[in-house]
């Protein structure tokens, strides 16, 4: 579900379009690939390995038991449902037995668990005359897998006899323990004195012994039969029937795929950072008005061909209001926005218009530290906006090409900066734009503190800077959300920290990472180099002083 902002309203637009499906598949074609690749070469590495796997199989005829059975005098087990023969290969002893015939050792109940989960098979075909038990062995060696699957047939066969034997022992027992009972009950009687209750519990116990003699005759005499009969032994097989190498490989293949995008959209939706410029634009509802690329080894300012489409995109945004007054901002932390403003500043110096640089963040001013200046240089902001009636000298920062830009720096303040912005800004802001076409304010982070609001009412528009790699999506709509509330207006976005240049300034970007740029000269003293103490003094107007006394203004 993406968010889309517009003009300070927030609204869902629900579903996922084939467009977002598309570049989603795109995006995360690399890593499913790679990832889809190592698993199927993982699989077939590792079962074109293992030995191969041979199936032996018998099949044993379920026969109904017919009428005629007792007329003949044989004995048959009674009719049970076929898929109790299956549970008896599972999990009664009839494997247990075959492997004590094939191996002359019972196996221990751990190793008999898991030869019948690896190697035996039984599936049960039931018609309405008879039923086929099939039984399938699997074995490294055909010939084992054989005998094993002949051995349980013949031993399930043996078990189904061995039920009939059983059922005439149950009935011989149960006939002795019932003339037992009544022996019992002929003795109360006698005691009793009951001669007519005695004589008849004597005339059913002889009956019960006419039933058990005839029990005993028909044991004996009689043929047991089973009613399962093995349709063929089973021969060692000739073909293996495993390992499966092009099926596991391309299951392997499929699932490592689909684990690949099933990873990453985990990690997405995981990771709350800033993403691509469409991302960005989708969810704000806002332009992205430069992307700027990660600074390379050897570089210290941001990409002039990506400053050049900024200011573009600026100057678009703000047709026919000058002077323009452009505030840079970021979401919660300065380097959200490091380089952005003295880009921007930079690229309308370059263009002729009278550009002011203000490094308007009196927490911490990342502009003046970029330009290397040290307090005593220069006349702080701070000093601007408490005596905003009075002139104070800017910095100039020369861009070559007789190019060059002011710079009102900031140092560490004494007083409250809100307190300080409330008092002085906009009447200082009116005297900077009636001597500069351009003023650019480098604000602090608009949810750190409330300066960056402060100053934003008072000009043409808010551009907030945020970091692909740093800034969250829900700070960047926090950030947003503040902002329209307070009824400014947001010029859009800049996206810096990019790990590719934008395509439109690839080639430029990747040629500023081996080109030493020339750092900016300031005519003013720095930590690095002492004071140019002639131009320092033509700035104060003869004075010799590094920093002159302030002039009343004329505020005519």
């Amino acid at each position: 579900m993406a968010l889309r902002r517009s003009e300070g309203s927030a609204s869902t637009d629900p579903g996922v379009s084939v467009l977002d499906l598309v570049r989603i598949l795109v995006r995360g074609a690399l890593f499913a690939v790679f990832l889809a690749v190592a698993a199927g070469a993982s699989a077939y590495y590792l079962t074109s390995r293992m030995p191969p796997t041979y199936a032996a199989r018998v099949g044993v005829v379920a026969s109904q038991l017919s009428a005629r059975f007792g007329e003949l005098g044989l004995i048959a087990p009674p009719m049970v449902d076929p898929g109790v023969y299956q549970s008896a290969i599972l999990e009664g002893d009839v494997v247990a037995e075959a492997l004590v015939r094939v191996d002359g050792v019972r196996p221990g109940e751990r190793q008999l668990e898991d030869f019948i989960k690896d190697a035996v098979r039984v599936r049960v075909e039931n018609t309405q005359m008879s039923s086929m038990v099939w039984i399938e062995v699997r074995h490294t060696s055909p010939a084992y897998a054989a005998r094993v699957a002949n051995a349980i047939a013949e031993q399930l066969v043996l078990w189904d006899r061995e039920r009939a034997s059983r059922a005439i022992d149950r009935s011989i027992a149960a006939i002795e323990a019932s003339i037992e009972n009544l022996a019992g009950e002929i003795a109360e009687a006698e005691a009793a004195n009951d001669a007519a209750r005695a004589a008849a519990l004597t005339a059913l116990r002889t009956q019960r012994d006419q039933e058990l003699t005839a029990a005993i005759a028909t044991r004996s005499s009689a043929l047991i039969v089973g009613l399962l009969e093995p349709l063929r032994l089973a021969a060692p097989p000739e073909e293996p029937v495993g390992p499966r190498v092009v099926l596991v490989t391309l299951a392997a293949t499929l699932l490592g795929l689909v684990l690949g995008y099933a990873v990453q959209l985990v990690r997405w939706t995981l990771d709350t950072r800033i993403g691509t410029r469409d991302e960005v634009m989708t969810r704000t509802g806002l332009p992205v008005l430069a992307e700027f690329p990660r600074l390379g080894r050897r570089a210290s300012r941001l990409s002039p061909e990506a400053a050049g489409f900024f200011r573009t995109n600026v100057v678009l945004a703000t047709r026919r209001q000058e002077p323009r007054v452009i505030v840079v901002t970021s979401p919660t932390h300065p380097v959200e926005k490091q380089g952005v403003a003295i880009a921007l500043a930079e690229s309308f110096a370059r263009s002729g218009q009278r550009t002011l640089l203000v490094d308007a963040d009196m927490r911490s001013p990342g502009v003046t530290g970029a330009l290397d200046l040290v307090p005593a240089s220069a006349t702080p902001l701070e000093v601007f906006l408490a005596n905003p009636d009075r002139a104070y000298p800017t910095v100039s920062v020369a861009l070559g090409n007789k190019r060059s830009f002011d710079f009102v720096p900031s140092f560490s303040s004494e007083r409250y900066p809100v307190d300080l912005i409330n008092e002085g800004f906009a009447a200082q802001l009116d005297s900077w734009c009636q001597s500069h076409d351009v003023v650019v304010l480098d604000t602090t982070p608009v949810l750190a503190y409330a300066d960056a609001l402060a100053m934003a009412p008072h000009a043409t528009g808010v551009v907030v800077s945020v970091s692909a790699s740093r800034s969250s999506r829900d700070r960047l709509d926090d950030a947003l959300g503040l902002l329209a509330r307070s009824q400014v207006k947001v010029l859009g976005v800049v996206l810096t920290d990019l790990r590719r240049p934008p395509r439109y300034s690839r080639t430029a970007a990747n040629a500023a990472d081996d080109e030493v740029i020339e750092p900016y000269r300031t005519r003013v003293a720095t930590s690095r180099r002492p004071i140019d103490r002639a131009i320092d003094a033509k700035l104060a107007g003869g004075t010799g002083r590094a920093s002159p006394e302030p002039t009343p203004r004329s505020r005519g």
